[in-house]
């Protein structure tokens, strides 16, 4: 399996207001400093293709990496978030079931806005660093892996998911990214 384009599913840094309270907050101090530790940790890459959720706080963790590589910052509409209500009492009922649901079960809109992920990353021509969410990273990771869970895994703030597209467009999970730490 060393043939392939690597691809590394980013998810975006603490930000200022979490998505389940708003739509489209920057990042947090926090943040600022998880969006540089991303862009240290994968400065080894030459000339990666750098893509981004239009979200805030997705461009903002991606842009220490744009600027150490000189890359530019790809807005991609079909990287963006789950799509829910924007009420946001729904958008908390929601995530309080997630872990729960399966995607043979999801509505036809967000069964279409994974399928949307799923062949943007396919097409991807060359090695590249998507800056995302939690769901999306998800989405594509469990398709990956022909699990129908939502939730197969909990990508923590900043946290770098690598995945190979093969010559023949096989997506295969090679490492996952750092979990988050749960209170026990």
């Amino acid at each position: 399996m060393s043939e392939g384009i690597d691809i590394y599913l980013v998810r975006h840094g603490e930000a200022i207001v979490p998505w389940s309270q708003a739509g489209n907050s920057g990042l947090s101090d926090t943040g600022q400093r998880q969006a540089q530790s991303v862009a240290e940790q994968l400065a080894y890459l030459v000339e990666p293709t750098v893509l981004s959720s239009p979200l805030i706080r997705a461009v903002e963790t991606a842009s220490p990496l744009s600027k150490l590589s000189r890359r530019p910052i790809a807005i991609d509409e079909r990287f963006t978030e789950v799509p829910l209500a924007p009420d946001l009492a729904i958008r908390r009922a929601w995530l309080a079931e997630v872990a729960d649901l399966r995607w043979s079960k999801v509505s036809d809109e967000i069964g279409r806005w994974r399928e949307a992920a799923w062949i943007a990353l396919l097409a991807t021509p060359r090695e590249s660093v998507i800056f995302t969410h939690f769901m999306l990273i998800n989405a594509l990771v469990s398709r990956a892996m022909a699990d129908d869970r939502l939730v197969c895994f909990e990508p923590d703030y900043g946290s770098v998911t690598r995945l190979r597209i093969s010559p023949h467009k096989r997506c295969h999970v090679l490492e996952l990214g750092r979990s988050l730490a749960r209170n026990s």
